[in-house]
């Protein structure tokens, strides 16, 4: 793998886009919540999403930068993350109460609360190692859909693999970037997996 697909696929899976993907994937999959929701209801609760998960964190994540609290927008430095988390912690805990507060299916509630979770303790986490976010983004989707295809007793193994093998292409990535050794890869892969078939399968929020 060349640098330049590495940063393509680093830039493509950066962690803020995945509960949007989740939605986008889980919308997809025409379960009961496509028949409890009307069309333009989907798309308003993906662009919520989208606004609180990614363009939002995105923005403050430039602010950062522009006032020199962080020294690359990358963050790098595992000590200058610690505002980053706490910032993305405040949007995505106000994703999850906006969702459920608006009474949406529980496993939408369940979802946005998995993101919620994962950037919290990957906040934690940053305190002991520094940990890839990026790993934990994407193993967290492939987590969901394992409990999603426990929940609705569905058969979507080749989601599921699909969602492996792009995890493992991820951390692959971050290993070629030196932006994280094996262990930091390992690890968030793992709380990925955790937290997201945890919050779907034990129905979370």
């Amino acid at each position: 793998m060349s640098d330049r697909i590495a940063y393509v696929i680093s830039f493509l899976f950066h962690p803020i886009l995945m509960p949007t993907y989740a939605l986008l994937i889980f919308f997809n999959l025409r379960s009961y919540v496509n028949y409890a929701l009307e069309p333009e209801h989907l798309w308003m609760i993906l662009s919520l999403c989208f606004i609180n998960t990614a363009a939002m964190p995105a923005l403050f994540l430039f602010v950062l930068y522009r006032m020199n609290r962080i020294s690359d927008l990358h963050l790098r430095n595992q000590y200058q993350r610690t505002l980053p988390f706490l910032v993305g912690c405040l949007f995505f805990f106000f994703n999850y109460y906006l969702f459920r507060s608006s009474g949406l299916p529980q496993i939408v509630i369940s979802m946005a609360l998995a993101g919620a979770l994962v950037v919290f303790l990957s906040f934690l986490f940053n305190f002991w190692i520094k940990i890839s976010i990026h790993a934990v983004g994407i193993a967290s989707i492939a987590g969901v859909f394992m409990g999603v295809s426990q929940i609705l007793n569905t058969n979507i193994n080749m989601t599921i693999m699909s969602l492996l093998l792009i995890t493992g292409l991820v951390g692959t990535a971050r290993l070629k970037l030196k932006a994280h050794d094996p262990m930091q890869v390992y690890m968030g892969s793992l709380l990925g997996l955790i937290i997201g078939f945890g919050a779907i399968y034990l129905k979370l929020g």
